[in-house]
């Protein structure tokens, strides 16, 4: 996820973006920013493939191929809403829209790798496990989210390291949905790292927006898959916990809840259910 300011809004969706050297930084907050306004997602996609097809020509393949892990966080975005909203066609709409990005963005890092900075290369794994996660193949997810979270604990620098955080709250999902033992060790392990590690640490100072909306993630994917099974009563006070927990941290230090929308509503889908 692109760190950036939620107070800075250099440009206007109502412009044309072009993509310089000097703006590219810029340009990619900003579409960070836009994809996480309710209902902006489906706005912004013809807008990342304009900017992709920019960074291409001008042969930077690092920003190219985040501009296809922005795309395919749109599309993801839209099958989100849609499930708050139960509307079939705009899940559906997601799902096709997620995959055929997918398709391209892995023919594209295929051709271009060894010109892509191997953090971002890596972090493609984050995507295609998603979109795994969605076709309820949870095996192959488990071996992307298990491959980069190999990749990031090997590194030192914290500032690269803590990708590893959201790659292990995704593993422990995906361990989860195929009932494996080791996933409830893992998740509070994951939750616990988010607030004691160097790099959680380093990450809440840093950049609180990506830090709460990564660790509210696992809290409220855990409790909606455990409101829907067998276990519930089991993990009920775990349950409990983290949704007070997430509900908490939804807010950004000066006050700001808005830009927590997307989260926030499925939050409240799952706390629904606790009633």
């Amino acid at each position: 996820m692109i760190s950036f300011n939620m107070k800075e809004k250099p440009f206007s969706s109502e412009n044309n973006l072009i993509l310089t050297t000097e703006n590219t930084t810029s340009v990619l907050q900003y579409i960070g920013q836009e994809r996480e306004q309710k209902g902006k997602s489906e706005q912004l996609i013809h807008q990342i493939d304009n900017l992709r097809q920019q960074a291409e020509k001008n042969s930077d393949f690092t920003t190219a191929l985040v501009l296809f892990q922005e795309k395919m966080l749109c599309s993801q975005h839209l099958i989100m809403e849609a499930k708050t909203e139960k509307n079939t066609t705009k899940a559906t709409k997601g799902l096709f829209l997620t995959g055929k990005t997918a398709k391209e963005m892995i023919d594209f890092q295929q051709v271009h790798q060894d010109k892509i900075d191997p953090i971002i290369n890596t972090r493609t794994d984050r995507f295609l496990g998603r979109y795994y996660d969605r076709l309820h193949q949870f095996k192959k997810s488990e071996q992307l989210y298990q491959k980069g979270l190999d990749f990031f604990n090997s590194l030192e620098s914290v500032d690269q390291k803590y990708n590893r955080l959201e790659f292990s709250g995704f593993l422990a999902f995906s361990k989860l949905k195929q009932k494996k033992p080791d996933w409830f060790d893992l998740t509070t392990q994951t939750l616990s790292d988010f607030n004691k590690s160097p790099e959680g640490i380093w990450l809440k100072d840093t950049d609180y927006y990506t830090w709460a909306v990564w660790k509210s993630g696992v809290e409220i994917r855990t409790s909606d898959t455990l409101l829907n099974t067998k276990y519930q009563k089991k993990y009920q006070k775990n349950i409990n916990f983290w949704i007070k927990d997430a509900d908490s941290i939804l807010t950004m230090p000066d006050g700001n809840r808005n830009v927590f929308q997307l989260r926030l509503d499925e939050l409240n889908a799952v706390k629904a259910k606790l009633k």
